[in-house]
């Protein structure tokens, strides 16, 4: 019955994503920490919704030269460290997409050489030029981080003695879910795996009820709950919602910094605006790209099974303000 304080044990990686499960809420005491797992969802999704070469290497160097310089404090430093890798995932988002400050080399080319037709920089697909692609993606990775999701509740469920609620409050949904995914493969295999998951929710979601007819009838209403993955998983639109506000901004920014062309005013017009531009949307976007991405693992991941209320532990120690004692 005591009130046992929290301390998490996470490896080298995953430790520095701690602070963003602080913000939520620290686990109850004995119970799942989800931080390693959702360590790996928040770097790809961060990368996704921030895609762009030129400022995940300024965030890189950012984060880089804050740990150099400032002498962070412990969680201060924590998240400068999980900023920089989340900007590895930018860089590599933006050669998968096409984004080095936005359309850079192509509008130089186009409006400064007076190049045609000048091919995206994306190694993978442009996002701008194919945001549909971009959509099916980014609902790709909701779909996977709710399945992760259920999967953890499954197995908190077994270990904690309960089989049978996971197979039939868990498993049934995991069924229909893989069901629709393996339609696309194999229709006839697909439809019998998403109707077995289907009748295993009508006939178990109700097993509490002493009624037969209120058992039946409460295993048809748990259908309804479609409605609620599906529009968790709409959620992650956001991600093309992000990632577009990022590329678009920064396509207008090097449209009108071009607009002067190759003489002494042009050049300088395209410094102005390409520093003030970028700067803005450097800032106003990876503010927007940090509360979302933690929007998602809030609501979407942890709303699936995670188990809130622990209290931190903090130990008695030396609190200084000026001075580190190692």
């Amino acid at each position: 019955g005591d009130d046992v304080p929290v301390l998490l044990d996470n490896n080298r990686f995953a430790r520095n994503f701690e602070p963003v499960l602080a913000m939520y809420s620290l686990p109850a005491y004995g119970r799942f920490d989800p931080t390693a797992i959702m360590s790996l969802f928040y770097v790809v999704i961060f990368g996704l919704m921030f895609a762009d070469v030129g400022y995940g290497l300024i965030l890189f160097a950012g984060c880089l030269a804050g740990l150099k310089l400032l002498h962070p404090g412990e969680n201060l430093k924590r998240m400068m460290i999980m900023f920089a890798a989340c900007s590895v995932a930018c860089v590599a988002g933006g050669i998968l997409f096409g984004g080095i400050f936005g359309d850079l080399p192509v509008a130089v080319r186009e409006n400064f050489m007076g190049q045609e037709n000048v091919p995206s920089t994306a190694v993978w697909f442009d996002m701008i030029e194919n945001p549909m692609a971009f959509l099916a993606l980014s609902l790709g990775v909701g779909a996977a981080h709710i399945v992760c999701a259920m999967v953890i509740k499954f197995v908190i469920l077994t270990k904690d003695g309960h089989l049978a609620d996971a197979i039939m409050d868990v498993g049934s949904w995991l069924l229909v879910f893989a069901g629709i995914g393996v339609y696309f493969l194999n229709s006839t295999v697909g439809l019998i795996m998403a109707l077995a998951g289907v009748a295993m929710l009508v006939l178990t979601q109700g097993r509490h009820e002493k009624n037969v007819f209120m058992k039946l009838a409460k295993g048809v209403m748990s259908l309804y709950d479609v409605v609620s993955y599906a529009s968790d998983l709409l959620s992650y639109s956001r991600i093309l919602a992000l990632g577009l506000a990022s590329a678009v901004i920064a396509s207008v920014v090097n449209l009108l910094g071009t607009m002067g062309g190759v003489n002494f005013g042009g050049i300088l017009l395209f410094i102005v605006v390409f520093l003030i531009g970028h700067v803005i949307n450097f800032l106003v976007n990876i503010l927007g790209t940090y509360v979302h991405t933690s929007r998602l693992q809030y609501i979407e991941f942890f709303g699936k099974f995670f188990e809130s209320g622990g209290r931190e532990f903090t130990p008695l120690e030396p609190k200084n303000k000026y001075v580190d004692l190692r």
